[in-house]
Formats: C-alpha cells, sequence, structure tokens
C-alpha cells in the first residue's frame, strides 16, 4: 500500500507540474479504498461529491442522514473540504424538492452545488458548451490544487461535473486539466469497466477542442488508457 501511494504522489506531481490550472479526478474505488486515498492527500485536495437529481427524488430511504453520515465519515478520514453537487436537475421537475433538500444539507454545514440537465448533445458542441448549456451550472470555486471527483451512487455524472469545472475554469482564465483514477483492485466486470471508460474517452475526444489551452495535457490523450492517472 505504501508503494502504491508514493506512486500515485508521483503521477499527481507530474501532473500538476503540466498543469497551470486545477487538477480533475474522477475517481472510482469502494469505501476503504476511498479512505486510503482521503488520507494520505489529508489537506492537499478537494473532493466533490455528486449525486443526481433523480437519485434524491426516488429516493425510499433517509437519503439526508445517510449524506450527513457518510460527510462525517469523509471528515474523519482528514477532508477538510468536501462538497456535493447535485447533477441533472430539471427545474421545471419537483425543482421545490429539490431546493428543501439543499437547505436542509445546508443547514447541516454541509456545501451544496448544483448543476442542471441540459437536453443539447454532443452533436451541438457550440451549444452545449456556452451559457445555455454547461456554462449555466454552479462553478464549484475549488481552493486546492487537487479536486477529486466521485459518484456518491452509480449515475451521479461524475465525468459531467469534471467537463463542467473545466468549461467554467477555462472562461476564468484558469487553465485546468482532467485525469480518470480507478482505485479498485479485482474489479469483477473489468471488461465493463473498459467499454465505459472508451466510451467516456470517445465523448471527451469530442469536447475537448472546447476545454484547456493548446499546451493543456488533455489535448495529448489519445486512448482511453492515456486518462488513466496510474
Amino acid at each position: 500500500m505504501l508503494e502504491e501511494s508514493v506512486s500515485l504522489q508521483h503521477h499527481l506531481e507530474k501532473l500538476a507540474q503540466q498543469t497551470g490550472g486545477k487538477v480533475y479526478l474522477q475517481v472510482f474505488g469502494k469505501k476503504e479504498e476511498m479512505k486510503t486515498l482521503f488520507s494520505d492527500m489529508r489537506g492537499e485536495a478537494e473532493f466533490l461529491v455528486c449525486i443526481s437529481a433523480e437519485e434524491i427524488l426516488s429516493a425510499q430511504y433517509d437519503l439526508i442522514g445517510q449524506i450527513k453520515s457518510d460527510f462525517a465519515l469523509f471528515s474523519e478520514w482528514g477532508c477538510a473540504k468536501i462538497h456535493l453537487v447535485i447533477t441533472g436537475i430539471d427545474v421545471n421537475k419537483r425543482y421545490d424538492h429539490i431546493f428543501r433538500f439543499e437547505g436542509k444539507l445546508l443547514r447541516a454545514g454541509i456545501r451544496v452545488w448544483e448543476h442542471y440537465a441540459t437536453r443539447l448533445s454532443t452533436k451541438n458542441l457550440h451549444m452545449l458548451f456556452s451559457e445555455n448549456g454547461i456554462g449555466n451550472n454552479d462553478h464549484i470555486p475549488v481552493g486546492k490544487k487537487f479536486a477529486f471527483v466521485m459518484d456518491y451512487v452509480e449515475g451521479g455524472a461524475s465525468f459531467g461535473c469534471c467537463v463542467s469545472q473545466l468549461f467554467c475554469d477555462g472562461e476564468l482564465g484558469i487553465d485546468s486539466s482532467f485525469a480518470v483514477l480507478d482505485l479498485e483492485e479485482n474489479r469483477v466486470n473489468e471488461s465493463d469497466f473498459g467499454d465505459f471508460l472508451l466510451n467516456e474517452y470517445r465523448t471527451f475526444s469530442r469536447m475537448r477542442k472546447y476545454l484547456g489551452s493548446a499546451n493543456n495535457p488533455i489535448h495529448n490523450y489519445s486512448s482511453a488508457q492515456d486518462m488513466m492517472l496510474c
């Protein structure tokens, strides 16, 4: 585990040297693997935890209580600054419920941000990367060099959150970068994950001309594997 930690630190430092702005890392892994990451990066990173509006609207359990409990646990692991990002919000679909949900978490001291659903596709990227698309999302002010972005439950849209942050950073003159970090060991569905990552890479390849400067490391990715940090 120590060798893995040192290797991760090396890759992070290398990517940081190549990147003028922030580094957004889409993270996959089980809770225990996340615990190690959080502890190793104590004080050096911020954490963006993504959950879809649909998950909130359809939850049949005490989701607010669960989030409060998990965020308290994350803090114990060393996360000094954690953000909850609600993705895929449709303001015409029970937004009052989402608004009340946010209020309860804000009163509990949890930072909450909104990312909205867009009906624009990757076939209309000019509109997607505008104030009528991704530019309408909340821009999350990340103070640290590294931001680890993860789904709270499956379907949280952590990839979309990374893309949104890259674009909004760029609008502010911040040349941020992106990579994928897979912490999960002995993954039983390795081929499915490979297909998922390949689709993500293909989508990112079409989008990245709107993201980052010409010298940004994201423009050197020529395969899904290139996006992987280590």
